[in-house]
């Protein structure tokens, strides 16, 4: 379920939080190169729209910001809130996701979660396990209340405090957002009336 409400409550603490003046442009960061970590979050986060996309209706992303792992390495929390699905709906397509997770080279495990509540639903996650090296996962839950995503990039090179800061990093993330610049708006001509005077 859709909760705008709840973001914008978010929206507005971190607003209110951040006093450090117009985000920066990508900066070259030495002695760490970010391009590693950016492009793991670029993947991840395509999966996740072809996910989204297969499930349907509204999402609200609450995605994290860079955050510091291993030695000079930088990764990302995912979290995607959807709309519930009953059981004929996911049967279909939780099948689709699976198969979109296995063109991605995953094996994801199918299991039933939340059994003996009221509302009973199925969890996808790859690995089976807590994670693989460097941290990569990716687990979905759907109800009939509601679908969540929850992921986590794979530790990559990348320095987490430039990220967090940068303009690249707003426009992909919630904290801190990203406010684009307005656009610009072309005035739409008016055609001319042709039984009008000519003059």
């Amino acid at each position: 379920m859709f909760r705008p409400l709840a973001l914008g409550a978010l929206l507005a603490a971190t607003l209110a939080g951040c006093g450090s003046g117009a985000p920066r442009e990508d900066i070259p960061i030495t002695p760490t190169n970010s391009d590693p970590a950016k492009r793991a979050f670029l993947s991840l986060d395509t999966l996740l729209d072809d996910t989204q996309y297969l499930v349907g209706g509204d999402w609200e992303n609450v995605d994290s910001t860079a955050e510091e792992c291993g030695p000079r390495g930088a990764q990302w929390v995912l979290s995607r809130h959807g709309p519930g699905m009953t059981k004929d709906q996911r049967r279909s397509v939780l099948a689709a996701i699976r198969q979109r997770w296995v063109a991605e080279g995953w094996d994801p495990t199918l299991s039933p979660t939340l059994t003996g509540s009221d509302s009973p639903g199925q969890q996808l996650r790859w690995p089976g396990s807590r994670s693989v090296e460097g941290g990569l996962f990716v687990e979905l839950v759907s109800t009939v209340h509601g679908t969540t995503i929850f992921a986590r990039t794979m530790c990559a090179e990348g320095d987490d405090k430039v990220l967090t800061t940068s303009r690249w990093s707003q426009r992909h993330t919630i904290t801190p957002p990203y406010i684009p610049p307005t656009a610009p708006t072309t005035p739409t001509p008016t055609p001319a009336d042709p039984s009008a005077p000519a003059g």
